[in-house]
């Protein structure tokens, strides 16, 4: 397994992991495309074999504040450590002292399991009109 800089051929693999685990919001392949590329953003990539298996988007201020958007790896593959080398190298690649995060339900052992602290997190929307 290699883990590589995001590049469009990437972005429909990606959409697909993430739909099939119901994340609705990954729809819009160019959407996809669009945000992984954006300025501040980092996106790693688990290839092995030619297919995707885990992507990290990593947000950044460039030198106060990362934020791990995103770390998806395929339900197929999961517990083969792909999710821990996405981190390291989000870590090695961008400088960053530290990733906050939400997660969803699923994954807080995941996290647990990684140098880090538990914190209370909240995810905000604009108000209705």
């Amino acid at each position: 397994m290699k883990i590589v800089a995001f590049r469009p051929e990437h972005a429909v693999p990606i959409a697909s992991m993430c739909n099939s685990e119901g994340w609705d919001f990954w729809t819009d392949v160019a959407e996809v495309e669009h945000a992984l590329v954006a300025p501040g953003v980092t996106t790693l990539v688990a290839v092995d074999e030619g297919e995707v298996v885990g992507t990290a988007e990593v947000i950044s201020d460039g030198g106060i504040n990362w934020v791990l958007g995103v770390l998806i790896v395929s339900s197929a593959r999961r517990g083969e450590r792909i999710g821990t080398a996405l981190i390291r190298e989000a870590f090695t690649r961008t400088g960053a002292l530290r990733l906050d995060l939400l997660t969803e339900n699923e994954s807080p052992s995941f996290y647990r399991s990684l140098p880090g602290r538990e914190m209370a997190g909240f995810r905000l929307y604009p108000p209705e009109s």
